[in-house]
């Protein structure tokens, strides 16, 4: 990946990790406790990753017809699962997860 759009590809990677790191620390500001912001923006860009792959490399007929849910569940899934770990220096237990509600 060389060139012209390797570079803008490059850009638009940098920038949603901007967006996504400003949005931890917005959820900083607003008390949510996060020992690593770096950290934390970084997993939440996997998880929102792997679902942006899954759309892109899988035949459309094996998605449900509603994929602005499956966006929506697959984003919102992302966003509590790095928050949810963002202050467990070992990763929270079965049961902190479950218990979370």
């Amino acid at each position: 990946m060389t060139g012209e759009d390797a570079e803008a590809s490059r850009r638009n990677e940098d920038e949603c990790f901007r967006y996504f790191r400003d949005k931890v620390a917005a959820c900083v500001d607003a008390g949510v406790p996060v020992t690593s912001r770096t950290e934390t923006a970084r997993v939440l860009c996997a998880g929102v990753h792997g679902a942006v792959s899954l759309l892109i490399h899988q035949d459309r007929d094996a998605w449900p017809p509603d994929r602005d849910r499956y966006v929506g569940r697959a984003a919102s899934s992302a966003v509590r699962g790095a928050l949810l770990t963002a202050s467990h220096t070992s990763g929270p237990s079965l049961v902190d997860v479950t218990q979370s509600g």
